[in-house]
């Protein structure tokens, strides 16, 4: 800081005055009673004074404070006579000044300022984005805080300051680089004056039958244009028929757009799809474009050793695969601690090694899909891990085939412990793998019984159920099967009449296990031979009309419940609807003139029951027929040749009627029948009831069948175009008219 200069000039306090002559109050000399006689005052100055010293004026030194009239000192003081001062020191305290002392301007003055500011106001330079800067004690400017702007959102402008305001604000950035707008209807974009553009994506698909568009935020929609098909990536409009497939795909967009259906199909699935979807084509299509597995059972040989049984079996599973089998049957059990291929797991050792059967080259030579039936009687967990890991060390359950691992009722411990283990094993989450229950006759005495067994597959998260044909009420318990949401099966078909019985269940069921060679399964399967297929089990209680396929495989409509016509029906002995014929009422359901190509004959199936079974003599009650002088007939009838009435399939050939029958006394009232009729145009005239022909007389003939211009007439007899007798009185559920070759 600066020290403070002298103030003082001079003394100027009134001295003493000397002591004059007389005066003796006050002396300015050293004796008392010296006079002067002049003042001595006159010779006082800065640190001296005058005094009288024996009567002369002379001068002595004073001491104390004192002025010596500059600027520059301070705190003077009197040493020997002299106004003598301290040099004043100029320090402000900023150390960006240098200050001095000069007398010509009254004391310090700053000679040298480096400084940034006097006041805040300095500090300022413009730019308000550095904040509101200070100026210090040390006259230094000190920097504000500066304006921080938040990220931008936008890709294509930077949210800068502004220096005039201080605010922040979005400018354009990055202009010409990439960027990316957020919509995925746009490419290539870019950044152009501040906004992120690109060019409008193509969503052209190349179809004629699409509707192609871009749309937030999805992306393109290449949607089916109405009454189109896009299958395996070629357009089609509704009716167009597939090339190949036996002539079952068309293009019906109500059922499926992106394949085929299936032109008229019993079950109503997209061809090709349905429980079979993803099983590698693993299946055949029936006459009536229905996606049927026909399997090989036990399809494998044990015999006196492990390694003959190998070969056996190498040999059975090549020569299904090549004669057309859709599935190997396999039966395994635990013995000793190795699985083997066995019909029962009865001890035996001479079967072959389930590893090694599954390693065998033969399965590269097709995708069939692998039936597994499980023998295990006592089942354990270790078993099922071993089954499972063997197919998956084979590669069956990589997706590239389905396995259905199934089990009867009475060993279902097995089945249940192999889906548990395979449900928890991480390996299989690709595995197309399923489960079916097997249920035998014996193990369903009634109806109810089967639908407990059935829901019970449910309960248990399985995928279907397998009937044994010759089981009562067939039909019905297949159709709550299927009500439930499981795949049907049946087994397992005869090599001695099964031809008949495969051909009236096959458009009914997913999976047919049969002892017949595969190739005469696989030609039965396939044949193009259906004329009629007609099935209510699935119409509404309350519907006016059902339909029914013909050999164009176009469904046909049909009323009910008016006059002459069936009534639609519900309950038991049938599972859903049946069509109501009475004869009293003259009830009758007209079709079409189907007749059989030349060298067929005919076959018929027919679910059914009878209000009545004792006729009066010379009475008749036709179920189905084409009888009018030709043609077919399957018929309730009382001869009055002492027989009684019976039930029967006849065919007209060389002139008369041949017939296969059997007493309606051993039919009862209470229940339905599956019924199935039979002739190829030489041999047997065949009569079946629930697949059996027990108590059935058969007759023989050769020729062909007599064709009529009469329709085929559910409850009725034709006579001609429009005339009807012989009414039925009973009920029809399923109705299936074939022409049926010779095999």
């Amino acid at each position: 800081m600066f020290q403070t200069p002298d103030t003082l000039t001079s003394d100027t306090s009134e001295p003493a005055p000397d002591s004059l002559i007389g005066a003796d109050t006050r002396h300015d000399d050293t004796h008392a009673s010296a006079t002067c006689p002049t003042d001595c005052r006159e010779l006082d100055g800065p640190c001296r004074r005058g005094v009288c010293d024996a009567g002369t004026c002379v001068t002595e030194d004073t001491t104390g404070p004192c002025d010596d009239g500059l600027a520059c000192t301070h705190d003077d003081a009197c040493v020997d006579g002299a106004c003598v001062g301290e040099t004043v020191t100029c320090d402000d305290g900023v150390d960006c000044t240098v200050e001095a002392c000069r007398e010509e301007d009254d004391g310090c003055v700053i000679v040298s300022d480096s400084c940034d500011c006097e006041s805040d106001a300095d500090c300022q330079v413009g730019d308000l984005c550095d904040g509101h800067e200070t100026c210090d004690d040390q006259r230094h400017c000190q920097a504000g805080e500066p304006v921080v702007c938040s990220p931008s959102t936008e890709p294509c402008r930077e949210n800068t300051c502004a220096p005039e305001t201080g605010v922040c604000r979005l400018v354009a950035a990055r202009e010409g680089e990439d960027c990316d707008d957020g919509l995925v209807c746009t490419t290539d974009d870019v950044c152009a004056a501040g906004v992120c553009r690109g060019a409008t994506v193509s969503c052209d698909d190349g179809l004629a039958c699409t509707n192609d568009s871009c749309v937030e935020p999805t992306g393109c929609q290449n949607t089916l244009r109405p009454a189109r098909c896009l299958i395996d990536g070629v357009c089609h409009t509704e009716g167009d028929v597939a090339t190949g497939l036996g002539g079952c795909g068309v293009c019906a967009p109500t059922v499926a757009t992106t394949a085929w259906a299936a032109r008229g199909g019993t079950n109503h699935w997209p061809l090709l799809e349905g429980y079979w979807a993803g099983a590698r084509d693993a299946h055949t299509l029936t006459s009536y474009c229905n996606p049927v597995v026909v399997a090989c059972h036990n399809c494998y040989v044990q015999s006196t050793s492990q390694a003959q049984s190998l070969s056996l079996t190498r040999a059975r599973i090549l020569d299904a695969i090549q004669t057309g089998s859709d599935a190997i049957e396999l039966d395994v059990s635990d013995e000793g601690g190795v699985l083997r291929v066995n019909h029962g797991d009865d001890g035996s050792v001479t079967g072959a090694r389930l590893d090694e059967v599954l390693a065998a080259p033969e399965w590269a030579l097709g995708r069939q899909v692998v039936l597994l039936e499980s023998k295990e009687l006592t089942p354990t967990t270790t078993y099922a891990l071993a089954l499972l890991d063997q197919l998956h060390a084979a590669g069956f359950l990589d997706g590239s085939r389905r396995v259905v691992i199934r089990a009867f009722v009475g060993e279902l411990a097995a089945l249940r412990l192999i889906a548990d283990s395979a449900a928890e094993d991480p390996r299989l989450g690709a595995a197309d793998l399923r489960f079916h229950v097997l249920i035998g006759a014996g193990d369903a005495p009634t109806t109810l019984v089967a639908q407990s067994i059935i829901d019970g597959a449910v309960s248990d998260g399985f995928d279907g159920v397998e009937l044994e044909y010759t089981q009562r009420d067939l039909l019905s318990r297949l159709a709550y099967a299927r009500a439930k949401g499981l795949a049907t099966g049946v087994w397992t078909v005869p090599v001695f009449l099964g031809e008949p019985i495969q051909a009236g269940l096959q458009d009914l069921v997913d999976l047919v296990v049969t002892d017949m060679p595969p190739a005469l399964a696989n030609a039965v399967a396939t044949d193009v031979n259906g004329l009629i297929h007609l099935d209510v089990t699935a119409v509404a209680a309350n519907a006016t009309a059902i339909s029914y396929l013909r050999r164009a495989l176009t469904p046909v409509t049909a009323s009910v419940g008016i006059a002459n016509a069936p009534l639609l029906l519900s309950g038991s002995p049938f599972y859903g609807s049946s069509m109501g014929f009475e004869a009293s009422a003259s009830r009758a359901l007209t079709t079409w003139d189907a007749d059989h190509d030349p060298g067929d004959g005919y076959l018929v199936m027919a679910n059914v029951s009878f209000a009545q079974l004792a006729l009066s003599d010379f009475e008749t009650q036709v179920i189905v027929g084409k009888a009018d002088a030709g043609g077919f007939s399957l018929e309730l009838a009382n001869a009055a040749d002492g027989v009684g009435t019976v039930l029967r399939f006849g065919v007209h050939v060389n002139g008369t009627y041949v017939y296969a029958s059997r007493p309606a006394n051993t039919l009862s009232t209470e229940r339905a029948y599956f019924v199935v009729g039979a002739y190829d145009g030489s041999g047997g005239v065949r009569l079946l009831v629930d697949g059996s022909d027990a108590n059935v007389v058969i007759a023989s003939t050769t020729g062909q069948v007599t064709q009529n211009d009469s329709p085929v007439v559910i409850g009725a007899d034709p006579q001609g175009v429009t005339t009807r007798r012989w009414w039925l009185s009973g009920r029809v559920q399923v109705v299936h008219v074939a022409s049926w070759p010779q095999f």
